[in-house]
């Protein structure tokens, strides 16, 4: 049928003749009138009704200088447009006109498809010219078809490589639009083989992306099936190795394309192998994130899953779970569907946040440290369970734990209100950067450190047993400091309470209890700091007789005190009617019974004594003694 088209579209093709065009008024006649940039316009008859006398002025309407006739005229234009020609004649008989039209010189648009059989197809789709004469250069005569015609088939008597151009021309035109177009199409006595997809990428949510490898002038056609249902046809293909096909659902479904070479001269399809598309879906579990997809297996050899862009594993599946996972972190996964030929199909990232919900192990060991009216906390971080923030809770007295302090990011705090007589107790709980909050942390209660005297005067040291560590308490430490904070050493101890410090010395020091952990890694303990002070020992007789009778120690009366404690000392008699009688500041010096010279009688006096110690704590004491003589 085809065939028949071409014969009858050669014999029908008139020979052109060579034609003139009369001017409006009939006085002038040129050889073309409209024709291709650049157009050359040939006057060749300026006399027909009335003799020019070689003496008329023509203007070409192009804006060229006029021309005073003297014959035959000759112009070219060179740019495409409409003008008006115009011819003077002299004597007063006025102008005659004709109208040029110069259309613009493009080369037409056109495509030539390879059958088999040495055949191959033209095809114009240009639409700038009325008629388009087709020349296939092998000494066949040349196809002169309308615009808008189907397309043209052709036999070369040989294979191999042939030269086709096509021009353009208009009705009642010069056939001067040149230079043509013109393509290069190799021919055999078979239609070229299969082409071959090498890529499928869905790059949106209704976008897939082909790549594919094709030969010039073939004319392809591309097929879709959705999800494994019959292929339908998306339009021919020809000149291109890349596709993008829109409109599609590619997070609910998979798409499968084949690419077929097409014999449009004589009918049949070879297709390729058939390459899909594949629906990934990614969702997080407890500690994985679970990938599953749905696509045809037919052909697929194996899948690549890749984590952030980078090569996780190869399975022949459709599904695999990635327990490699931290929680609150964003993974992207991508499967790429392996085919025979280095042929893949990438599918859509997925991007999932893995998730746990697990309950993070409780903080275990918490070190704390007394420093006067604050007490700095310090903890070991789980070493499974990454903290994303810590929360301090405090008790007093017993009572329930409140909260003190969230939003912590370091392992410590300090509470600047701390007081020992609250009893403390703290409690580090936090959130894990999976927003799981851990269970209670380990109960820490500084050290609280207190001391007595005992009848012998010796300072006996108590303290509260740390609580804090899961491994508990291995030993104590005592650093001891006498009153000018110089330090006197460490005492170490087991893993005891209290202790008696036999060091009677001074009047007092100061000490501090370390707690030693049995876990190495774990900071010590410290207690608050007391300011231990032995007992002032007082007294004094209930009588004395200064008689010198003896014994000598009744002789007189004075107080007894740990003379080596003491700093400035200040003891005043009065009698029964409130003179004072005797005073003195010499803690070794007594009241002999005298009153400016003068024994004083028996009876009751009475004392005061005003002491200072060493550490600046001043003591007053009072009391009556019974002054006696013997008969």
């Amino acid at each position: 049928m085809n065939i028949r088209l071409v014969v009858f579209i050669i014999l029908s093709t008139p020979t052109l003749a060579l034609e003139q065009y009369t001017s409006d008024a009939g006085r002038f006649q040129v050889n073309e009138r409209r024709g291709c940039a650049p157009f050359t316009l040939t006057i060749t008859n300026t006399d027909l009704l009335t003799p020019c006398n070689n003496n008329c002025l023509i203007s070409w309407g192009d804006g060229t200088p006029n021309n005073q006739a003297d014959g035959i005229f000759s112009h070219t234009y060179t740019t495409a447009g409409t003008f008006t020609l115009s011819v003077n004649y002299d004597g007063g008989r006025g102008p005659d006109f004709m109208q040029i039209t110069v259309y613009p010189n493009v080369k037409p648009v056109f495509e030539v498809y390879t059958c088999s059989g040495n055949e191959v197809q033209v095809k114009v789709t240009d639409t700038n010219y009325d008629s388009y004469i087709i020349n296939y250069n092998d000494a066949s005569p040349e196809v002169n078809i309308p615009k808008g015609s189907g397309a043209v088939n052709h036999t070369f008597a040989s294979s191999g490589s042939k030269t086709i151009s096509v021009r353009g021309q208009n009705n009642a035109s010069a056939d001067n639009c040149t230079p043509p177009a013109t393509k290069l199409v190799a021919v055999s006595a078979a239609l070229p083989p299969a082409p071959t997809i090498n890529q499928l990428l869905i790059s949106g949510s209704s976008d897939i992306d082909l790549q594919f490898t094709t030969q010039q002038n073939v004319l392809y056609r591309l097929e879709i099936s959705v999800n494994g249902g019959s292929f339908s046809n998306l339009g021919n293909l020809i000149d291109v190795n890349t596709a993008s096909v829109p409109g599609l659902n590619t997070d609910d479904n998979f798409y499968c394309f084949r690419l077929g070479t097409v014999d449009p001269c004589n009918g049949g399809v070879n297709f390729s192998q058939t390459i899909c598309s594949a629906d990934l879906a990614a969702s997080a579990q407890n500690n994985a994130n679970d990938l599953t997809w749905t696509t045809s297996l037919a052909g697929v050899t194996n899948f690549t899953i890749q984590r952030d862009g980078v090569v996780l594993t190869t399975v022949t599946g459709t599904t695999f779970t990635d327990t490699d996972v931290v929680c609150g972190t964003e993974y992207c996964y991508q499967i790429i569907s392996n085919y025979p030929g280095s042929t893949e199909s990438y599918s859509a990232i997925r991007c999932v946040t893995a998730i746990s919900t697990d309950i993070p192990t409780a903080i275990a060991d918490v070190s704390s440290v007394v420093n006067g009216g604050n007490v700095e906390l310090t903890w070991e971080p789980d070493a499974v369970f990454t903290a994303d923030s810590y929360s301090v809770f405090r008790r007093t007295n017993g009572g329930l734990f409140k909260s003190l302090q969230n939003g912590i990011t370091f392992p410590s705090f300090t509470d600047d209100n701390y007081s020992i007589a609250d009893q403390a107790c703290y409690r580090i709980d936090y959130i894990n950067s999976c927003g799981n909050t851990s269970n209670p942390g380990i109960r820490a209660c500084p050290i609280i450190l207190s001391y007595t005297t005992n009848s012998d005067n010796q300072i006996i040291l108590t303290w509260t047993h740390y609580e804090g560590w899961t491994g508990g308490v291995d030993h104590y430490e005592i650093d001891k400091y006498d009153l000018n904070r110089n330090s006197l050493g460490t005492i170490t101890l087991g893993n005891v309470t209290t202790y008696s410090d036999p060091d009677l010395a001074d009047q007092g020091y100061f000490y501090v209890v370390r707690a030693i952990p049995s876990t190495a890694t774990t900071g010590e303990s410290v207690s608050n700091e007391i300011k231990a002070l032995r007992k002032l020992i007082f007294a004094y007789p209930k009588a004395f007789t200064p008689d010198k009778q003896g014994p000598e120690e009744n002789e007189t009366f004075k107080v007894f005190v740990t003379e080596e404690f003491i700093d400035t000392f200040e003891m005043k008699i009065f009698n029964r009617w409130g003179e004072m009688i005797f005073s003195t500041t010499d803690l070794l010096k007594g009241w002999d019974g005298k009153f400016n010279g003068q024994p004083q009688p028996e009876g009751t006096y009475t004392f005061t004594a005003t002491l200072r110690d060493k550490t600046g704590r001043v003591f007053k004491r009072d009391g009556s003694v019974l002054l006696l003589r013997k008969k």
